[in-house]
């Protein structure tokens, strides 16, 4: 004979399971605004360089960005803090890339083999 309280039991655990996940993805799955700010190693910004940020195995956003930098170097994407990204900068026909977990809003990188007036 089928308990009827550990019917209810099984099913307000479940709804409680699903909630605590959902509420948790949730939360994780905001997105900010980053400022990715690229140098040559003079100090020089990068300006007009092409940025793409790809998200590595995401569950939240497929989606790759891409965009060139301004007169500062900078280029901004909407970006979430738990999702690990494949960021290249491509400048006059070189490229480099790297990983970044953007828990923060602004990153500044040096890039050595890049420099202006090549």
């Amino acid at each position: 004979m089928i308990n009827l309280k550990s019917i209810i039991f099984g099913i307000c655990f479940g709804i409680v399971l699903i909630g605590a996940i959902c509420i948790s993805g949730c939360v994780s799955s905001s997105s900010h605004a980053v400022t990715l700010s690229f140098h040559d190693r003079f100090g020089n910004s990068l300006s007009g360089a092409t940025v793409t940020a790809s998200p590595i195995q995401s569950t939240i956003f497929e989606n790759t960005q891409s965009g060139g930098t301004d007169s500062s170097g900078n280029v901004v994407f909407s970006m979430v803090s738990t999702e690990e990204y494949n960021i290249t900068v491509t400048y006059h026909g070189k490229q480099k890339t790297s990983l970044l977990y953007p828990a923060d809003s602004y990153y500044s990188w040096m890039i050595q083999e890049f420099y202006i007036n090549e």
